[in-house]
């Protein structure tokens, strides 16, 4: 749904008037929301109707108060002088005839006896000056009442001459500049042509020099040239013009007295200035300083003055634009009643009534979208139908706005069509150079983008789209008007981009938004605006890229924008809609309830301030509904429902036909009803569906093939089609549901986010019901449409991810692996947006299980065991293998590159810095989420371009690409490495050596659900073992160490025994090092103490071969490639042993002590930390300096959030967070004697995240552990026997050692 926005206005249009939005209900068949933006800062004109008399211009009086020419006196030639007397009094009878009964032929017989005097002599006497002047005057006179432009183009003429004869030191030259400096401004006014006003500022500013302070003429020469500077700055934007403008006026009021005829004028033109600074710069301060001077004007016209009409007009534009800005309906009743009583004092025929008439009309239609009632728009109608004026493009504006209203309130497409037209009516009196022409062509564009959005005429957006580009090109940068003309374009912009998807378009849609915003600053008011539909556009393109930065900073604008706008405001309303919408968005994506709730708030919010008939109601109502129905899924509350399916039916009842909003709003209603069906049971709730699908048909008659809508609509009515054929088994229905979404996919522009849609429905329909194939001849393979829907990547990473799934649940085992392949990197990318491990684990443990365990079950059954260890290697440990890539070694980059190197690994930190964050109490504070994932989104986009130069180079086209077979393999310095396979398939052994190639295993006896239990069971049997080394429950323990012995040799039987008998076969001798790496379940299972331990003839896997564990292959070859040589030739490793017998909170364990002792015997260098010295900076710091590491504290494994696992020591606790902080480049070994050190998340065990684990990847080579929690007595024992065997080479005495 599009917050479609109101025409851009000038003049006496209602400008920047409170834009059209809607709300963003989170369905598929509502891409969007936004707002408009107005082209023009400037209201209505709110001068005086007689301004421009108040210029100098140097008719005959002025002539002789002003110093100008008198009637000549020279007797050159008593014949010729007595008949230029005779025709020059004439004229003057005729003049004064005029002034007091203005009609038009008085005017003329005046500038006949001009002329006639003009050709008594050309020589160039004194007398000569004046009759030119009276000429220039008279022809533009008779200009302001006929509008012929040739009569201004006379009076130019003649005011030229009257100046080529007063050389600079003539004393009439300054009245003559003032005269000349006029007819140009009214040439411009005409023509729009900058030249002219160029002229008329040059003039006024050599006339001005000449005018000493006290001189009468620099009055008026100072208005005069304020004005002309306030037209120079409307049109090219120069802040200084303003500014010289504004002090031009206040020096000429300085130089009014009291008792000056023209001193409310004065005041009025200063008004005028300040204004138009407001609107500038947004200041409120100006404004009323403007409103300040208008009322001093009011006070100087009484009843009776002719412009006191036009004081009231102008000051009720100052409260107009007051209200816009700070909101209060009192405002605006004021500003009414001032226009009403402008309009009383202006009978019809008076100059003023046309101004004021456009006024009332202002104030209705503002009224009318505070309040929604129809009958002020239709009241307005008619103030403006009288004021029109078909050669007055102000007055054309205005009832083509009001006409637009009439159509979006109840769908009059006759409205529609007569505002087009008088839009355009309006343009063709705006030509090329018109100053307001760039207003003029973005009012057509966005008629016709209302016309297009309504009606889904495509012709009319490429012609909007053409006007638009125009009006900026006419608004350079620097041009007032400039950030409005941006904004409209935007609007339109993403009207094209809901036709076709095109990314370009939205990309430039936010760059047009942006530098608007630029424009704007801190009490601009258009910013609340702004600020609304920039958050807009990142919402869609956040939809497209799937980029969290657009989302948190559509979030972060929104907010500002709410706090912006004054309460009730229609963008306040607006932004606290777009805000629930977005905050619903993210609590979908993030899973904060808080996020959720909120949404709900801004939602009821917004609502609260809407009148019955508000316009955006029914859309505001609908994203209610949404919010409630995500609330629904989460609490299964049915009231939340109800009311969920309650408010979309309302906000369609409320949307008139032909409303913007329309079609999402239905197409919202029959979503709610369908997701009613779905939760309700499909039996009780027939009716539902029956109903969606009519509202879907109906939805297509209303639009045409262009329309947007109208694919969204067929797509939602094969939906319902294919659920309804489930009741109903018509063969019919199924077709129909196949035309519609095979219709929808041809109306789709290529590439538009849409089309995966589209194309995985009808993917499903092929794919479950056979039926189709086999009566439908031109059925298409659906595995390929899957693969087409996949591949178009302006569509989501979550609703590609989703559809993905949707193939695999349809095509799973050896014919599936493309869907395999295609879910995991979908997930790998899915996860990598989140900003930190916390949030990606949060994800994980929503997302399939065992994803990369039966992709691998599909590959061994088609019989590629290299594509298996691929999959297992890609799919699992998914949060180590992300966080390993910033730790990826780049020895070789730097020899090719050395500052890509530089900038990856600096992005790199930065990103592990931000992953690995604390966050207790960060993530539990919205701004904080909102910070962290704004930072982290921006840097990830830069580390993925770095990423992918670094692809471009030669021999670097891997890097950082999922591992190949090949690769895993030549990295390996020893095996063999048995990867355990458990799935639901099937369960198998992969046997893998440094060379050839992997030897399957299968494992027939073990089944998926067997592995669960047994490791379900070792975790009770453990309780149970604990309880016996304490001595309580003997009988308990006992019971609890036969399970034990049976759950050993349940693995030795299904798995470990087969796993050996292979190995022997294949020739591994006896006593050889092997490394397990288990999957799923298994992984929390001991596989190397598997055996036989109740019989006399014990047997286990410890008779035949030394077993070590690897999460992953990669993990083991990042080991190998680091490993240093540790023989009697090496120097002897120094150890820090970290101790904490008695720490916060846990019971003291008895024999630290003894271990510690024992260390120091067998290991020679030995560094302990204990009590208060295993603060956690101190322990980072000697883990850094130490290469082995022995800790014995406590250690627990946190089941709700692994990562907040930890070793419990001095003060707080050392999290498997901190330990991942904690870089160890040089680190080699880690024996962690202390409980649950190597326990996996029973929740995703596939993830293995535990400390061992931590410390791997932190940088230790390798790392003992404990799976479950571990008996006092035996730390000190097994750490002796442990480190021994290690240290069995070493021959230097201790001492010597300590002192090399």
């Amino acid at each position: 749904m599009h917050d479609k926005g109101r025409r851009t206005t000038n003049e006496d249009e209602v400008n920047s008037a409170e834009k059209r939005r809607s709300v963003l209900p989170n369905d598929v068949t509502s891409p969007g929301d936004r707002e408009t933006q107005s082209s023009s800062p400037e209201e209505s004109p709110s001068r005086d109707s007689h301004q421009a008399k108040v210029e100098d211009r140097a008719d005959d009086k002025q002539a002789h108060t002003g110093g100008g020419a008198k009637e000549p006196s020279e007797p050159l030639d008593s014949v010729k002088a007595k008949e230029i007397s005779r025709l020059f009094k004439l004229y003057r009878e005729y003049k004064e005839k005029y002034d007091s009964f203005e009609s038009i032929d008085d005017i003329r017989v005046a500038i006949g006896h001009l002329q006639g005097a003009l050709a008594v002599s050309s020589s160039p006497q004194p007398w000569r000056v004046l009759v030119l002047t009276s000429l220039g005057n008279c022809f533009e006179t008779l200009y302001e009442k006929e509008g012929d432009s040739q009569n201004l183009v006379n009076a130019m003429d003649y005011h030229k001459g009257a100046l080529m004869i007063c050389p600079a030191d003539h004393p009439y030259r300054a009245t003559s500049l003032s005269n000349c400096a006029s007819s140009h401004r009214a040439s411009y006014l005409q023509q729009g042509q900058i030249e002219d006003l160029e002229k008329a500022v040059e003039c006024h500013e050599e006339a001005l020099l000449r005018y000493s302070s006290e001189h009468p003429g620099r009055f008026a020469t100072l208005i005069n040239l304020g004005l002309c500077l306030t037209n120079r700055f409307e049109k090219l934007g120069d802040v200084e013009d303003l500014e010289v403008a504004i002090q031009s006026q206040k020096e000429a009021l300085l130089l009014c007295p009291p008792s000056h005829p023209f001193i409310s004028a004065s005041l009025n033109n200063l008004a005028m200035a300040l204004a138009l600074q407001f609107h500038s710069q947004g200041c409120v301060s100006k404004l009323e300083e403007a409103m300040h001077y208008h009322e001093e004007a009011l006070e100087l016209r009484p009843i009776g003055h002719p412009h006191r009409a036009a004081s009231f007009h102008n000051l009720a534009e100052c409260f107009f634009n007051l209200y816009k800005k700070q909101g209060g309906l009192e405002r605006l009743r004021k500003a009414l009643e001032l226009q009403k009583e402008a309009l009383s004092l202006c009978p019809p025929g008076h100059p003023d009534r046309l101004m004021c008439l456009n006024g009332v009309g202002n104030c209705l239609q503002m009224r009318y979208r505070k309040d929604g009632n129809i009958e002020d728009l239709i009241v307005a109608l008619g103030y403006y139908k009288e004021a029109l004026d078909r050669k007055d493009h102000m007055s054309l504006n205005n009832l083509a706005s009001c006409l637009l209203g009439l159509y979006e309130a109840n769908g009059d497409v006759e409205s529609l069509s007569q505002a087009i037209q008088y839009y355009q009516d309006a343009l063709a009196l705006c030509p090329l150079g018109h100053p307001d022409r760039s207003s003029a062509l973005i009012n057509v564009g966005e008629s016709l983008r209302i016309r297009s959005d309504h009606q889904g005429n495509s012709g009319d957006l490429k012609i909007a789209l053409k006007y638009h580009r125009e009006a900026l090109n006419l608004c350079p940068k620097g041009h007032p008007n400039r950030s409005a003309a941006l904004g409209n374009l935007s609007i339109l912009l993403l009207s094209h981009f809901d036709q076709n998807g095109s990314s370009e378009l939205l990309e430039e849609a936010m760059e047009c938004h942006r530098e608007a915003l630029a424009l704007q600053p801190l009490g601009h008011p258009d910013r609340p605006t702004t600020l609304h539909n920039l958050a807009s556009c990142l919402y869609l393109s956040y939809r497209q890229r799937y980029l969290v930065q657009y989302l948190e900073e559509a979030i972060q604008l929104d907010r500002e924008a709410v706090t912006l706008a004054p309460p009730g405001h229609p963008i306040h309303i607006a932004s606290l809609s777009g805000l629930g919408s977005h905050l619903q968005t993210r609590y979908e994506e993030q899973l904060y309830i808080e996020n959720l709730t909120e949404a709900i708030e801004r939602h009821r919010a917004a609502l609260s301030h809407c009148s019955t008939g508000f316009p955006d109601q029914p859309a505001i109502l609908s994203s209610l509904g949404s919010c409630l129905f995500v609330l629904f899924q989460q609490h299964r509350n049915i009231q939340d429902l109800e009311e969920a399916v309650k408010c979309q039916r309302s906000a369609a009842q409320l949307c008139p036909p032909g409303s913007q909003y329309q079609s999402s709003i239905l197409n919202n209603l029959a979503m709610s009803l369908h997701r009613r069906y779905q939760e309700l049971g499909a039996a009780d709730h027939l009716k539902d569906l029956e109903e969606a699908i009519q509202i879907n048909r109906h939805l297509l008659v209303l639009h045409s093939k262009d329309h947007a809508q109208y694919s969204s609509s067929l797509y939602n009515l094969s939906l319902n089609l294919a659920a309804l054929f489930k009741h109903q088994g018509t063969f019919s229905i199924l077709e129909e549901a196949v035309y519609c979404i095979e219709t929808a996919i041809e109306v789709v522009p290529p590439n538009h986010a849409s089309l995966t849609a589209c194309q995985a429905q009808l993917a499903l329909l092929y794919a479950d019901h056979p039926e189709l194939q086999a009566k439908i001849p031109d059925a298409k393979g659906w595995p390929e449409l899957f693969e087409k829907a996949l591949t178009n990547q302006t569509a989501s990473l979550i609703e590609r991810f989703q559809v993905a799934l949707e193939w695999l649940k349809r095509q799973h085992g050896p014919q599936g692996l493309t869907a395999y392949q295609r879910c995991m990197e979908l997930a790998d990318m899915y996860l990598s947006v989140r900003p930190s491990v916390a949030s990606r684990h949060k994800l994980l443990s929503q997302m399939p299980k065992a994803l990369a365990t039966e992709a691998a079950a599909s590959a061994i059954e088609a019989g590629d065991l290299r594509k298996a260890v691929e999959f297992l290697e890609q799919g699992r440990t998914m949060l180590w293998s992300q966080m390993s890539r910033y730790r990826t070694p780049l020895d070789a980059l730097k020899h090719v590159n050395p500052g890509l190197a530089a900038e990856f690994t600096y992005l790199s930190r930065q990103l592990e810095a931000s992953a690995t964050a604390h966050s207790a109490l960060a993530w539990n504070n919205k701004e904080s989420i909102q910070h962290e994932a704004l930072i982290h989104s921006q840097t990830a986009a830069s580390w993925s371009a770095v990423v992918t130069k670094i692809q471009l180079l030669d021999g670097f086209e891997n890097f950082l690409q999922p591992p190949k077979f090949g690769m895993l393999q030549r990295g390996l310095l020893s095996g063999p490495i048995i990867l355990v396979n458990i799935s639901q398939q099937r369960c198998d052994a992969i046997v893998m050596q440094p060379t050839g190639d992997p030897v399957l295993v299968p494992l027939p006896e073990l089944q998926h659900t067997y592995v669960q239990e047994l490791s379900i069971q070792y975790t009770g049997t453990l309780v149970g073992l604990r309880r016996l080394a304490a001595g309580s429950e003997a009988d308990s323990g006992k019971s609890a160490r036969k399970r034990l012995c049976a759950i050993l040799e349940a693995l030795w039987e299904n798995i470990v025994y087969l796993v050996v008998d292979q190995l022997q076969q294949i020739g591994i001798k006896k006593g050889s090092h092997i490394w397990w790496c288990p999957t799923s379940w298994l992984a929390m299972l001991p596989l190397h103490a598997a055996g036989i331990w109740h019989h006399r003839n014990k047997s286990s896997l410890a008779d035949f071969y030394v077993s070590s564990y690897t999460p992953t292959l990669s993990a083991l070859v990042r080991s190998f490639k680091n490993q240093q040589c540790f023989s009697s030739n090496c120097a002897i490793p120094p150890l820090v042993i970290i101790a904490q017998p008695k720490a916060d909170g846990q019971d003291e364990i008895p024999n630290v002590k003894m271990e510690i002792q024992r260390i120091q015997e067998v290991v020679p260098v030995v560094k302990v930390l204990m009590h208060e010295q295993t603060a956690h900076d101190v322990v980072i710091a000697h883990l850094r300096q130490y290469p082995w590491a022995h800790f014995a504290s406590h250690g627990s494994q946190d089941s709700t959030d692994p990562f907040n696992s930890c070793f419990h020591l001095y003060g707080r606790p050392l999290t498997l967070l901190d330990i991942i902080q904690a870089h160890l480049p040089d680190a080699q070994f880690a024996f962690i004697s202390a409980c649950h050190s190597a326990t996996g998340d029973h929740t995703n065990p596939d993830e293995i995240i535990h400390l061992a684990a931590g410390l791997q990847f932190s940088g230790f080579r390798s790392v003992i552990g404990t799976m479950s929690a571990m008996a006092d007595i035996d730390g000190p024992v097994v750490a002796e026997e442990v480190y021994k065997y290690m240290f069995r080479h070493i021959k230097k005495r201790k001492e010597e050692a300590e002192d090399s």
